[in-house]
């Protein structure tokens, strides 16, 4: 996740917009580690997308509230809560 975010962040407004974003992810956000039990749990998942298998895996082990992705398409039937980026943005700006 934490690659994703400095990506998506470096490429619209530079590496150190990007540095910041992941020292905001860190101080914010829990992150869910990845080892053999998510991945194999993953694959169970039989998602179209590993990636997104992973990430749900590492949701639903960990007690997340959400599941934040920019394909929200890749979690149909979840038992948590997926959304966009914008529509986390959206539920932060009402609080």
């Amino acid at each position: 996740m934490k690659r994703q975010v400095y990506y998506v962040v470096r490429r619209a407004a530079g590496v150190k917009v990007a540095q910041d974003a992941i020292i905001q992810v860190l101080t914010d956000l829990h992150i869910c580690p990845v080892d053999r039990t998510i991945l194999e749990q993953a694959i169970a998942l039989n998602f179209r997308d590993f990636e997104d298998a992973v990430q749900y895996a590492c949701g639903m082990t960990h007690g997340v509230d959400a599941v934040i992705t920019r394909d929200v398409s890749g979690f149909v039937d979840a038992l948590i809560p997926v959304m966009s980026p914008k529509e986390l943005d959206r539920i932060l700006a009402s609080e």
